[in-house]
Protein backbone atom coordinates (compact mmCIF):
# COMPACT_ATOMS: atom_id res chain seq x y z
CA UNK A 1 0.00 0.00 0.00
CA UNK A 2 1.05 3.42 -0.53
CA UNK A 3 2.15 5.61 2.35
CA UNK A 4 1.26 9.63 2.35
CA UNK A 5 2.68 11.63 5.67
CA UNK A 6 0.30 14.71 5.68
CA UNK A 7 2.25 17.84 7.28
CA UNK A 8 -0.69 20.20 9.32
CA UNK A 9 -4.24 19.30 10.01
CA UNK A 10 -6.19 22.22 9.80
CA UNK A 11 -7.90 23.71 7.00
CA UNK A 12 -5.81 22.49 4.50
CA UNK A 13 -4.60 18.52 5.84
CA UNK A 14 -8.41 18.20 6.91
CA UNK A 15 -9.84 18.07 3.02
CA UNK A 16 -5.91 16.39 2.04
CA UNK A 17 -6.07 13.60 4.54
CA UNK A 18 -9.70 12.90 3.66
CA UNK A 19 -9.15 12.95 0.06
CA UNK A 20 -5.91 10.75 0.42
CA UNK A 21 -7.50 8.32 2.46
CA UNK A 22 -10.57 7.85 -0.16
CA UNK A 23 -7.92 7.26 -2.30
CA UNK A 24 -6.90 4.23 -1.02
CA UNK A 25 -3.34 5.60 0.82
CA UNK A 26 -1.80 4.73 3.97
CA UNK A 27 -1.73 8.27 5.56
CA UNK A 28 -0.24 9.38 8.67
CA UNK A 29 -1.02 13.10 10.06
CA UNK A 30 1.37 15.05 12.11
CA UNK A 31 0.32 18.43 14.22
CA UNK A 32 0.95 19.62 17.79
CA UNK A 33 -1.55 22.26 17.79
CA UNK A 34 -4.92 21.53 19.24
CA UNK A 35 -8.84 22.93 18.39
CA UNK A 36 -9.91 25.65 19.06
CA UNK A 37 -12.78 27.33 19.12
CA UNK A 38 -11.54 29.92 16.25
CA UNK A 39 -10.37 26.79 13.80
CA UNK A 40 -14.34 25.70 13.59
CA UNK A 41 -15.18 28.23 10.52
CA UNK A 42 -13.06 26.91 8.56
CA UNK A 43 -11.83 23.39 9.26
CA UNK A 44 -14.71 21.90 8.55
CA UNK A 45 -13.14 18.35 10.04
CA UNK A 46 -13.78 19.83 13.47
CA UNK A 47 -16.79 20.12 15.42
CA UNK A 48 -17.50 21.36 19.27
CA UNK A 49 -16.82 18.34 20.82
CA UNK A 50 -12.85 18.80 19.54
CA UNK A 51 -12.38 21.62 21.38
CA UNK A 52 -8.83 21.16 23.40
CA UNK A 53 -8.21 17.63 21.35
CA UNK A 54 -5.14 17.60 19.40
CA UNK A 55 -5.68 18.11 15.77
CA UNK A 56 -4.17 15.58 14.37
CA UNK A 57 -6.08 12.68 16.85
CA UNK A 58 -9.02 14.68 16.05
CA UNK A 59 -8.64 14.42 12.39
CA UNK A 60 -7.10 10.57 12.23
CA UNK A 61 -10.92 9.73 14.04
CA UNK A 62 -12.77 12.13 11.20
CA UNK A 63 -11.26 10.93 8.41
CA UNK A 64 -9.94 7.30 8.93
CA UNK A 65 -6.44 8.02 8.64
CA UNK A 66 -3.96 5.24 9.76
CA UNK A 67 -1.56 6.69 12.20
CA UNK A 68 -1.48 10.45 13.63
CA UNK A 69 1.58 12.23 15.42
CA UNK A 70 0.04 14.56 18.35
CA UNK A 71 3.05 17.08 17.16
CA UNK A 72 4.76 19.35 14.94
CA UNK A 73 6.50 17.74 11.57
CA UNK A 74 10.68 18.72 12.65
CA UNK A 75 13.48 17.62 9.94
CA UNK A 76 15.63 16.45 12.56
CA UNK A 77 13.73 13.18 13.30
CA UNK A 78 11.70 13.13 9.96
CA UNK A 79 14.31 10.01 8.65
CA UNK A 80 12.92 8.11 11.71
CA UNK A 81 9.12 9.17 11.34
CA UNK A 82 8.62 9.10 7.68
CA UNK A 83 11.24 6.70 6.84
CA UNK A 84 8.43 4.33 5.70
CA UNK A 85 6.37 7.00 3.60
CA UNK A 86 5.70 7.05 -0.59
CA UNK A 87 5.47 10.67 -0.28
CA UNK A 88 4.76 13.34 1.37
CA UNK A 89 2.38 16.25 1.74
CA UNK A 90 2.97 19.81 3.56
CA UNK A 91 -0.44 21.35 4.59
CA UNK A 92 1.00 23.69 7.14
CA UNK A 93 0.72 27.68 8.15
CA UNK A 94 4.45 27.84 8.61
CA UNK A 95 6.91 28.95 5.97
CA UNK A 96 9.62 27.43 7.46
CA UNK A 97 7.94 24.13 7.56
CA UNK A 98 7.18 23.96 3.64
CA UNK A 99 11.18 24.61 2.79
CA UNK A 100 11.57 21.93 5.88
CA UNK A 101 9.33 19.85 3.80
CA UNK A 102 11.14 20.27 0.06
CA UNK A 103 14.33 20.33 1.70
CA UNK A 104 13.86 16.52 3.04
CA UNK A 105 11.98 15.32 0.15
CA UNK A 106 14.21 16.04 -2.14
CA UNK A 107 17.52 15.20 0.22
CA UNK A 108 15.75 11.64 0.29
CA UNK A 109 14.58 11.42 -3.37
CA UNK A 110 11.07 11.36 -2.83
CA UNK A 111 7.76 12.73 -4.14
CA UNK A 112 6.14 15.79 -2.59
CA UNK A 113 3.21 18.40 -3.25
CA UNK A 114 3.39 21.64 -0.84
CA UNK A 115 0.08 23.29 -0.24
CA UNK A 116 -0.69 27.06 0.72
CA UNK A 117 -3.83 29.34 1.49
CA UNK A 118 -4.26 32.69 2.42
CA UNK A 119 -6.40 35.41 2.11
CA UNK A 120 -7.95 35.07 -1.33
CA UNK A 121 -5.68 33.27 -2.74
CA UNK A 122 -3.50 30.14 -2.81
CA UNK A 123 -1.15 27.65 -4.38
CA UNK A 124 0.36 23.87 -4.35
CA UNK A 125 3.72 22.77 -6.15
CA UNK A 126 3.77 19.17 -7.03
CA UNK A 127 7.83 18.04 -6.74
CA UNK A 128 9.95 15.14 -7.55
CA UNK A 129 12.96 13.79 -8.46
CA UNK A 130 14.54 15.05 -10.93
CA UNK A 131 12.43 18.23 -11.44
CA UNK A 132 12.31 21.35 -9.73
CA UNK A 133 11.72 22.00 -6.38
CA UNK A 134 9.92 24.18 -4.43
CA UNK A 135 13.39 26.20 -3.46
CA UNK A 136 13.94 26.56 -7.07
CA UNK A 137 10.46 28.88 -7.10
CA UNK A 138 10.82 30.97 -3.92
CA UNK A 139 14.36 30.48 -2.84
CA UNK A 140 14.00 30.93 0.78
CA UNK A 141 10.90 31.64 3.54
CA UNK A 142 10.43 35.34 3.61
CA UNK A 143 11.70 37.06 6.88
CA UNK A 144 8.12 37.48 8.00
CA UNK A 145 5.05 36.24 6.85
CA UNK A 146 0.88 36.45 7.65
CA UNK A 147 -0.21 33.51 8.53
CA UNK A 148 -4.19 31.87 8.69
CA UNK A 149 -4.99 32.67 11.82
CA UNK A 150 -3.50 36.19 11.47
CA UNK A 151 -4.47 37.38 7.47
CA UNK A 152 -7.70 34.64 7.28
CA UNK A 153 -8.56 32.97 4.45
CA UNK A 154 -11.70 32.42 2.07
CA UNK A 155 -13.01 28.83 3.02
CA UNK A 156 -13.81 28.13 -0.49
CA UNK A 157 -10.14 28.71 -1.44
CA UNK A 158 -9.06 26.15 1.01
CA UNK A 159 -11.09 23.68 -1.02
CA UNK A 160 -10.13 24.31 -4.53
CA UNK A 161 -6.21 24.29 -3.11
CA UNK A 162 -6.96 20.82 -1.15
CA UNK A 163 -8.53 19.27 -4.58
CA UNK A 164 -5.74 20.02 -6.23
CA UNK A 165 -3.24 18.96 -4.07
CA UNK A 166 -4.77 15.52 -3.54
CA UNK A 167 -5.08 14.67 -7.52
CA UNK A 168 -1.40 15.81 -7.83
CA UNK A 169 -0.54 14.11 -4.69
CA UNK A 170 -2.43 10.61 -6.06
CA UNK A 171 -0.19 11.14 -9.45
CA UNK A 172 2.74 11.22 -7.84
CA UNK A 173 2.35 8.69 -5.27
CA UNK A 174 1.22 6.25 -8.84
CA UNK A 175 4.15 7.04 -10.74
CA UNK A 176 2.90 9.93 -12.73
CA UNK A 177 5.13 12.57 -13.36
CA UNK A 178 3.16 14.73 -16.34
CA UNK A 179 3.00 17.19 -13.38
CA UNK A 180 6.13 17.12 -11.27
CA UNK A 181 7.75 20.39 -11.41
CA UNK A 182 4.99 22.68 -11.46
CA UNK A 183 3.44 25.59 -9.27
CA UNK A 184 -0.61 25.51 -9.73
CA UNK A 185 -2.37 29.08 -8.38
CA UNK A 186 -5.67 30.13 -7.17
CA UNK A 187 -6.60 33.68 -7.12
CA UNK A 188 -10.14 35.49 -6.31
CA UNK A 189 -12.87 32.75 -7.28
CA UNK A 190 -14.66 35.93 -8.49
CA UNK A 191 -12.20 36.26 -10.87
CA UNK A 192 -13.22 34.24 -14.33
CA UNK A 193 -12.28 32.36 -16.30
CA UNK A 194 -8.51 31.93 -15.72
CA UNK A 195 -8.50 32.16 -11.66
CA UNK A 196 -5.91 29.06 -11.73
CA UNK A 197 -3.19 28.59 -13.81
CA UNK A 198 -0.33 25.51 -13.95
CA UNK A 199 3.08 27.30 -14.67
CA UNK A 200 5.85 24.43 -15.22
CA UNK A 201 8.70 25.29 -13.23
CA UNK A 202 12.77 25.51 -14.12
CA UNK A 203 15.07 23.92 -12.04
CA UNK A 204 18.07 26.28 -10.75
CA UNK A 205 21.18 25.52 -11.88
CA UNK A 206 22.63 26.89 -8.14
CA UNK A 207 19.80 25.15 -5.97
CA UNK A 208 21.23 24.12 -2.52
CA UNK A 209 17.99 21.65 -2.10
CA UNK A 210 18.64 19.91 -5.73
CA UNK A 211 22.05 19.34 -5.29
CA UNK A 212 21.32 17.22 -2.63
CA UNK A 213 18.99 15.23 -4.53
CA UNK A 214 20.07 10.89 -5.41
CA UNK A 215 18.68 12.30 -8.74
CA UNK A 216 19.30 16.24 -9.20
CA UNK A 217 17.15 17.90 -12.23
CA UNK A 218 18.70 16.90 -15.63
CA UNK A 219 19.57 13.90 -14.50
CA UNK A 220 16.67 11.46 -16.31
CA UNK A 221 17.47 13.25 -19.66
CA UNK A 222 21.03 12.34 -19.26
CA UNK A 223 20.86 9.01 -18.32
CA UNK A 224 18.42 8.67 -21.32
CA UNK A 225 20.66 9.95 -23.40
CA UNK A 226 23.61 7.51 -22.55
CA UNK A 227 21.36 4.53 -23.12
CA UNK A 228 20.57 5.81 -26.14
CA UNK A 229 24.14 5.84 -27.07
CA UNK A 230 24.71 3.19 -26.09
CA UNK A 231 22.31 1.05 -27.87
CA UNK A 232 23.48 2.10 -31.01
Amino acid sequence: MIRVAVVGAGGLGGPITLGLVHAGFEVTVFDGDTVDISNLHRQLQFCDADLGRNKAMALRDWAGATHAHASHWVADNADDVCGDVDLIVDASDSAATKFAVNDWATRTGRPFVIAAALGVAGSVMLGAPSFACYRCWFEAPPGEADSCADAGVLGPILGQVAAIAVDGATALARGDRRTAGTLWTCADLSIEPHHVRQRPLAARADCPACRTSPMPPGQIPLLLAKAHHASH
